[in-house]
């Protein structure tokens, strides 16, 4: 599939947006990270929760929210080649026919989402919490919205020891450590991936820290700040199922 911008995201299903290091590091990659960037420090968390954050996401999907893990992607129609291909429905009844439940299976979006749990106990974790809010599994708007409310309701995140700090959720999102100790909480705590990749997420977690350090965010005017705090309020009053 052709990198193409859906949303104000730009993705592909099969293609890398750039390195998943900071060897090659574009426009696309930087506009998508902005994206996450001014949804997550709108919510109040710290640049170097975010960063860490990122970091692992550039390894993980180079921050395309539409990339799916090469395993089995040819058993898909058409081999995922394009979005049309693989909408959730598709995506669903593959998952289900195909793994049965057993927990296994690709990853998808920016942080490889996969598997079964028992917070998506009808397909996979992603995509069956689109399909129940009527939203695309790769639009970057899901995703992200996807990760507040996994913090919001502490599931995902396994919560670790690290250098004598137990981290949870609600410490992680506002810490003031190195992007490089955020990096290697969010590796441990949320991706559970293998160690010998730190150096290169802690590495693309300092990239993005620096990025965002010297490109911040404008304060958005009062009549907005307003309108999105009154938005948030409306939010959290909504009852989600996972």
């Amino acid at each position: 599939m052709v990198i193409q911008q859906i949303n104000g995201w730009w993705m592909s299903t099969d293609t890398l947006m750039g390195s998943t290091d900071t060897s090659a590091i574009g426009q696309r990659m930087k506009d998508n990270a902005r994206k996450i960037y001014n949804y997550f420090k709108g919510y109040g968390w710290s640049d170097s929760a975010i960063a860490g954050m990122l970091g692992n996401m550039q390894l993980e999907s180079t921050l395309s929210p539409a990339l799916i893990q090469s395993t089995n992607r040819w058993r898909l129609p058409n081999r995922a080649a394009d979005l049309s291909d693989v909408p959730n429905s598709v995506m669903l009844n593959f998952y289900d026919s195909y793994y049965g439940g057993s927990g296994g299976g690709y990853g998808i979006g920016l942080v490889q989402w996969d598997g079964y749990t028992s917070t998506a106990p009808a397909g996979q974790k992603l995509v069956s919490f689109a399909e129940r809010y009527n939203l695309n599994w790769y639009d970057g708007d899901t995703q992200t919205f996807r990760i507040y409310r996994e913090c919001q309701t502490n599931i995902q995140w396994q919560s670790a020891q690290i250098s004598g700090t137990g981290w949870t959720w609600n410490n992680y999102v506002t810490n003031t450590e190195t992007p490089e100790v955020s990096a290697r909480i969010w590796q441990v705590c949320y991706e559970v991936a293998d160690p010998g990749t730190l150096a290169t997420r802690q590495a693309n977690a300092r990239y993005w820290y620096d990025y965002f350090i010297a490109h911040p965010v404008p304060e958005p005017p009062a009549w907005l700040l307003f309108g999105m705090r009154n938005k948030r309020k409306v939010i959290k009053n909504v009852k989600y199922r996972y």
